[in-house]
């Protein structure tokens, strides 16, 4: 069996995306829906599908063979699977997830060996360890169903921002990412996780706190000279750094957002700011720059950031007015998506300037 990484990763993707507009769809009409596939989907599989080609590419953009092919692809069939199935059987779906990130682990394995890059092989299994802790937790000790959903999938969304951020764009703030500060954010993360057993405020507000040291570790306090030295390059350089810096300074808000929410007992508040302000303007940050490797498709550099706005005021918002953070959220999506879309195949492009040739 012989299969490229990318492929795997953008089936994911696809299912990943799917259950997110479900998810978003049913809000007002079908709540265990939208927790079950929000949580889950865009928690775990829109992640780790992304995830999958994020460490291949570490170590090669070459099809994989036998154990290294199987591994991935399965991890992203039982990440497909948990969402729907939590809906039958919650504690069937978690566990579902757990089987996903144990698989993804073992790709991330067979990517490591032979390693020999300066940063510590350790910063790509952090998301394997949360999720893993997470997820048993959520099985074992119970709680509501929004939490076991909510902690579950923010347990290895969050990571997986660390360890991308951390690993690739940190160095645009002039950090290294072989330090052993590095470290920090991930494992005050795992014990917030652990302290869910006890208390799911307490574990939140936790989390929260790493969010905010994540963003200290990632060199946030040097945003300005980051944006200075953009302005003396190309013009798309530059939109792209005020991008990013605009991503990061709008989730850090939502950080303490999350971390103030949670420390006042609002859990659902705290749980949206980690899932909108936080993962998801992660993700509009990725996207435009991940999805091309992964998919194969040129998409237009249009960094814009008000998609980032939208999402950031979705977020604040979503405690005192539902339906309105809900039409920003889709706002902000819609504005994604014509600001990043698909104007070619690279492959197709490739061809037709060998035959302009």
């Amino acid at each position: 069996m012989e299969v490229k990484l990318s492929r795997i990763s953008t089936l994911g993707i696809l299912l990943g995306l799917v259950y997110a507009l479900a998810g978003i769809i049913s809000a007002y009409f079908e709540p265990p829906y939208h927790i079950a596939l929000l949580g889950l989907g865009v928690g775990l599989l829109f992640p780790s599908s992304i995830y999958i080609t994020f460490t291949g590419s570490l170590k090669s953009g070459l099809p994989r063979r036998g154990m290294e092919a199987v591994t991935p692809l399965l991890a992203v069939l039982a990440a497909s699977l948990a969402p729907p199935y939590s809906l039958i059987s919650l504690n069937g779906g978690l566990t579902l997830g757990a089987l996903a990130v144990i698989l993804l682990g073992a790709h991330v394995y067979f990517q490591v060996v032979g390693w020999r890059r300066r940063e510590s092989r350790l910063l790509l299994f952090y998301p394997v360890f949360s999720g893993v802790v997470g997820l048993t937790v959520s099985i074992i000790r119970g709680y509501g169903v929004i939490e076991r959903l909510a902690i579950s999938g923010a347990s290895i969304a969050v990571s997986m921002v660390y360890t991308v951020s951390l690993t690739t764009i940190a160095r645009n703030y002039g950090f290294d990412p072989s330090r052993r500060i590095a470290h920090i954010p991930f494992v005050i993360l795992l014990l917030g996780l652990a302290i869910y057993a006890y208390d799911p405020g307490y574990s939140l507000s936790i989390i929260s706190v790493s969010m905010v040291l994540y963003y200290l570790v990632l060199g946030i306090h040097r945003a300005a000279f980051v944006l200075g030295r953009a302005r003396r390059g190309p013009p798309v350089l530059a939109a792209t750094f005020r991008y990013m810096v605009t991503a990061h300074i709008l989730s850090l808000l939502a950080s303490i957002g999350a971390l103030y929410s949670s420390l006042t007992g609002n859990i659902l508040i705290a749980i949206h700011y980690i899932f909108i302000g936080f993962i998801g303007l992660h993700i509009l940050l990725h996207a435009p720059l991940m999805l091309p490797q992964i998919t194969g498709v040129i998409l237009r550099k249009n960094y814009n950031p008000s998609p980032l706005i939208l999402l950031a005021l979705a977020s604040i918002i979503r405690g005192v007015q539902g339906e309105a953070s809900l039409a920003l959220v889709v706002a902000s999506l819609v504005v994604a998506f014509v600001q990043f879309r698909p104007v070619g195949l690279i492959g197709g492009v490739k061809k037709r300037l060998r035959g302009a040739k």
